[in-house]
């Protein structure tokens, strides 16, 4: 399973879609070998996270943020140029994000529900995280 770049929720590895917010999800790279290479590895000193205010997966102090500002880009860009559908074409629904710029957030109604439906999504990824 991975996550949706946009509201954090986990996404199948056999889906491209996710379940949660309905945008595309790019599907992971796979890791290749690493090269070796011909120069010696220096070690370097180990970097102190706790003075640097900076949490590790280890620790249990990480968190990921990114789910939660997709989330608000998307939902500031439905607010401000959502009669336009450009929230649309970055959630990759380039069809409805036509339809909207054509018909101008249907004449309003999609934008008033597209604001609505964000600003919960939003709201959603900040419980979350």
């Amino acid at each position: 399973m991975r996550k949706c770049e946009y509201c954090g929720s986990l996404v199948p590895d056999d889906k491209n879609k996710c379940d949660a917010c309905g945008a595309w999800c790019a599907r992971e790279v796979e890791k290749t070998a690493p090269i070796p290479s011909s120069a010696p590895i220096v070690p370097q000193p180990p970097v102190d996270n706790a003075k640097n205010n900076i949490g590790t997966a280890s620790d249990g102090k990480f968190i990921s943020n990114k789910g939660v500002l997709n989330s608000l880009v998307i939902f500031l860009v439905c607010v401000f140029f959502g009669m336009l559908g450009l929230h649309r074409f970055i959630q990759g629904k380039i069809f409805t994000g036509i339809l909207w710029l054509i018909t101008l957030g249907l004449l309003g109604i999609g934008y008033f529900a597209d604001i609505v439906i964000t600003g919960v999504r939003f709201l959603k990824s900040l419980v979350k995280n």
